[in-house]
């Protein structure tokens, strides 16, 4: 599935960008955040909040809300302004549509988080 072409370089994990995971003290993740590896806003570390697509139009546009968790160089306040900044974050979020979710294999309801799975677990 290909959410929309993108206008840079193709962004690429462990070059230009990591997932790092947080997790409770019983060693389950409560949330990923991405790490920027390379470029202008190398360092910086946030995480996405709500994420969503607006498909009434020839191009899908990405929405998410987003937290920034560690700024690195820049101030806060400022990065919440910058243009080239959130056009990054929203590359980023495709790349992850692109080729870390196997969203193929998703039926219509599923959660990619677990968060909605409403069946019980069969582990002891």
């Amino acid at each position: 599935m290909k959410w929309f072409e993108k206008e840079q370089k193709t962004l690429t994990k462990g070059v230009d960008f990591d997932l790092i995971d947080t997790r409770n003290s019983d060693d389950a993740i409560i949330r990923t955040s991405v790490k920027i590896l390379s470029g202008k806003y190398k360092d910086i570390v946030y995480h996405y909040g709500k994420v969503g697509i607006k498909e009434n139009s020839d191009t899908p546009i990405v929405k998410y809300q987003y937290v920034i968790t560690k700024e690195g160089k820049f101030d806060v306040k400022k990065l919440h302004t910058d243009k080239k900044f959130i056009k990054l974050m929203g590359d980023i979020l495709v790349e992850i549509f692109d080729k870390h979710l196997d969203l193929n294999s998703m039926k219509e309801n599923d959660d990619p988080t677990g968060i909605n799975d409403t069946e019980e677990s069969h582990l002891q």
